[in-house]
């Protein structure tokens, strides 16, 4: 008998939309403010132009992929020197995606 099992976390928040942004991104605009409920400085202004720090920290997008193989043989020994066998194998995968986006952002 043989099983495997495979789990992965996956963290998606890191694009390199994020990094042009943080490129393109006025350098005198704060990316923290302490007058906000966040503490960051959300910018309103769309896909075009936003605050990348705000945009990691406050949401979050992760994947799990879940991987089982298993399999088992068995065999049989018969009378006059036969034998019999058989194998079983079993696969299965499971992918969850999840977003949260907080209510001070824009939606994904």
């Amino acid at each position: 008998m043989h099983t495997e099992y495979r789990e992965a976390h996956r963290d998606q928040r890191s694009s390199s939309s994020y990094f042009d942004m943080a490129l393109k991104m006025n350098p005198t605009e704060h990316v923290y403010d302490s007058t906000s409920e966040t503490g960051y400085n959300v910018l309103v202004g769309g896909s075009e132009y936003y605050n990348p720090l705000a945009e990691v920290m406050l949401k979050q997008a992760d994947n799990v992929d879940k991987w089982l193989k298993a399999d088992a043989t068995v065999k049989l020994n018969l009378p006059a020197g036969f034998s019999a066998q058989a194998t079983l194998g079993w696969e299965d995968r499971q992918y969850q995606q999840t977003h949260y986006t907080s209510a001070y952002t824009e939606p994904l």
